[in-house]
Order: structure tokens, then C-alpha cells, then sequence
């Protein structure tokens, strides 16, 4: 073999071979279709603002209805100044522990009921 058959041009094999097309990577095709801002769709409409009209009450920190603040009996019992012997026989009555939490507004509903009940001897 001479040299000549061994050496081949490079400008002959790029005019010999077609162009090949680079293909686009997926990745980056996905991500300039998502950025790409939509013109066949209508434009979104937004309700104006009417800044006069109150904002609505939301009870609690996040938002959510709140539920009222429950205290031990002793500790109502303590704050809305029931005598110990009442606060006794309440606990006796509606089966109350140390550990029973209540709202002061049950709290009081309950002795309240309790107090009006007639008194039964025996």
C-alpha cells in the first residue's frame, strides 16, 4: 500500500458522510417548554380589590376555629371562688379527677346546674 491509499482526506469523508442533526437534550427541552409563557391561552382576570370591606375574623394563630382554654377543676375552682366543700362534692358528683380539664364557662354551667338541684338526704 502506498501512503496515499492510507491517508485519507478529511475534506473527502465530511462530503462523502450527510450532516447529522445534533438532537436536543430532553432535559433542557423540558425546561425551555416550562418557561415559555403560554400565547394561546386568555389572559387570567383577577377581581379587583375592594380595599373598604373588612377582613373576615379568623379565630387562632393560623386561621382555624379555636377551641376554648381548659384549666384543672382545682384551678377554676380557685378562679371563680367555689368553697371546697362545693368543689367537693362536684368532683363526687360528676366523677371528676385531678387530671379533669375543663372551660370556665362548663366549669360554671355545671355548678350552676349543681347548686339548683334539690337537696336529697339520705
Amino acid at each position: 500500500m502506498s501512503e496515499n491509499e492510507k491517508t485519507i482526506p478529511v475534506a473527502e469523508t465530511t462530503e462523502t458522510k450527510p450532516e447529522a442533526k445534533p438532537k436536543p437534550d430532553k432535559g433542557t427541552d423540558t425546561k425551555t417548554k416550562k418557561t415559555e409563557p403560554k400565547t394561546g391561552g386568555a389572559p387570567a382576570k383577577t377581581a379587583p380589590a375592594k380595599p373598604n370591606k373588612p377582613r373576615p375574623r379568623r379565630g387562632g394563630l393560623l386561621g382555624g376555629r379555636t377551641k376554648p382554654a381548659v384549666f384543672p377543676v382545682q384551678a377554676l375552682a380557685r378562679r371563680t371562688g367555689v368553697d371546697a366543700v362545693v368543689l367537693g362534692a362536684l368532683t363526687i358528683a360528676y366523677g371528676w379527677t385531678e387530671r379533669t380539664r375543663l372551660s370556665q364557662a362548663e366549669f360554671l354551667r355545671l355548678r350552676d346546674a349543681w347548686l339548683k338541684r334539690p337537696v336529697k338526704e339520705g
